[in-house]
């Protein structure tokens, strides 16, 4: 018979299975298709309408105790940003292994995130305003919402408490700056002061420290300064009116510096991301009223939604095309409610919107969804998904290579086995694997349809490595 694989827009217009519902969000989802990628690692695509309105999604689901487990990095400094395969890159140069990535934060057209970020446990950045955040600790998600972190500098000459660490320096308060900012200098202009301090060497700032500070410098050129490793740089604007402030430090004063921290479950994160508004919480959607209405209307997204059994969702809707409408802030939450989560988030949408994953049977990493700008954007922050197991070689799972296509009912299609590693690295597939399928059958690697319509699963085995996939037989 002749092989025919329909494209996927054709197939959903003329799907007749059973329809999926997405709440009150983006309507009825016409397809869904979930890849278990390593055990407590899930990859979800799917299709929604809506009338005419046609919104495409793409989700991460982490649980825990998975091998797979999310960190936050904000690129190799914080001021700039890097496009989601430059992150990847530079986290593997760091030796993570790593299997995904979702962009996070919001942050400035400097790149410097918006919202707060530790990574590995250090502080590096502070939030630009009252913003919430979500910290991980052992593979597990929690929301702190608007948490307030105070920076306290002590010694003889006085007592001064700030609050901006690492975030480009305004007209109005003093900043601290560490070697996290920028490896050029502060980046700061025009008039100012600057109190530059040693650190003990080979300790970090972190939320709940105290550290013992010696002053080496200050000058009050204006301008901007080098940084430095293992130094902190204290700094204002003129216009600031903190000169008395400046005046009281002298090379050679030692200083206390202390972090308070008024969620405790913050100081013992492994890394957090600010976020944007929260959406829901205890299972209910907030009040729209509160959320930021410059992007209230229907845009591409990226969210975060934490499930009461500890699973964490991570949501990247398609938008600014007929492909895909996007959705707006109230339809986001109602879909992420659908899918059982309690707590929801947005995380910086739009252009910057993009899910990169090891996609079983490809080479190196693929960018799953379609960002609006035709290109990647770089952004300042990235939520990876990394594990501990190194890549060997060896074949330890099987997916199906037409994962998720669609098939007309009664025609042959030749179907493939791809294999990963533990690490999600392509492995060569064992020899002899074979196919069974559920509803349709199978003569060596040609796979014949049922008549009808509807969803079938395929098994894999061989070599003593097992894995299933999906295909979606269409009748019309």
């Amino acid at each position: 018979m002749t092989k025919r694989i329909l494209s996927l827009l054709l197939a959903l217009m003329l799907l007749t299975t059973g329809a999926l519902a997405y709440g009150g969000g983006t309507g009825e989802a016409a397809y869904i298709n979930e890849t278990e990628l390593a055990r407590g690692f899930a990859y979800t695509n799917a299709v929604s309408y809506s009338g005419t309105k046609r919104v495409e999604t793409h989700s991460l689901t982490t649980e825990p105790g998975s091998a797979v487990y999310p960190i936050v990095m904000a690129c190799d400094t914080l001021y700039g940003g890097f496009t989601v395969e430059e992150m990847i890159s530079y986290a593997e140069s760091l030796g993570y292994n790593v299997v995904g990535a979702v962009n996070a934060d919001f942050g400035e057209s400097t790149g410097v995130p918006i919202g707060m970020v530790v990574e590995d446990g250090i502080y590096k950045s502070s939030s630009e305003y009252t913003s919430s955040a979500i910290g991980f600790r052992d593979g597990r998600a929690f929301l702190s919402e608007r948490p307030e972190i105070y920076i306290t500098l002590s010694w003889d000459g006085g007592e001064y408490t700030l609050e901006y660490l690492n975030k480009s320096r305004t007209g109005t308060g003093a900043y601290l700056f560490s070697e996290y900012f920028s490896t050029v200098s502060t980046r700061t202009s025009g008039e100012g002061w600057f109190v530059r301090f040693a650190m003990p060497e080979d300790e970090e700032l972190t939320l709940g420290c105290e550290l013992s500070l010696e002053v080496t410098e200050v000058t009050d050129e204006g301008g901007s300064v080098p940084i430095g490793r293992d130094n902190l740089v204290l700094t204002a604007a003129e216009s600031a009116g903190l000169r008395e402030l400046f005046e009281s430090f002298e090379p050679g004063d030692e200083v206390t510096l202390t972090v308070e921290c008024s969620d405790e479950r913050l100081e013992d994160a492994d890394w957090v991301t600010g976020c944007g508004d929260v959406l829901a919480s205890d299972g209910v959607m907030r009040d729209p009223a509160g959320w930021n209405s410059s992007i209230a209307e229907a845009n591409p997204r990226t969210a975060l939604g934490i499930r009461p059994d500890g699973s964490v969702v991570y949501y990247v809707m398609d938008g600014r095309s007929g492909m895909s409408a996007g959705a707006t802030l109230a339809e986001l939450a109602e879909d992420m409610l659908s899918m059982g989560c309690d707590e929801v988030v947005n995380l910086d949408g739009g252009g910057s919107t993009c899910m990169s994953l090891r996609v079983p049977g490809k080479d190196g990493f693929t960018v799953v969804n379609s960002p609006s700008d035709g290109k990647l954007r770089a952004v300042s922050s990235y939520i990876l998904f990394v594990t501990d197991n190194e890549p060997d070689g060896r074949a330890s799972r099987l997916f199906l290579a037409e994962e998720g296509a669609y098939i007309l009912a009664g025609s042959t299609v030749e179907l493939g086995c791809a294999a990963a590693d533990r690490a999600l690295h392509n492995a060569p597939a064992p020899a002899g694997v074979t196919m069974r399928a559920g509803r349709g059958s199978f003569s060596g690697n040609n796979y014949t349809a049922s008549g009808s319509a509807g969803r079938d699963t395929i098994s894999l085995s061989g070599g003593g490595v097992t894995g299933s996939g999906s295909v979606y037989v269409v009748d019309k």
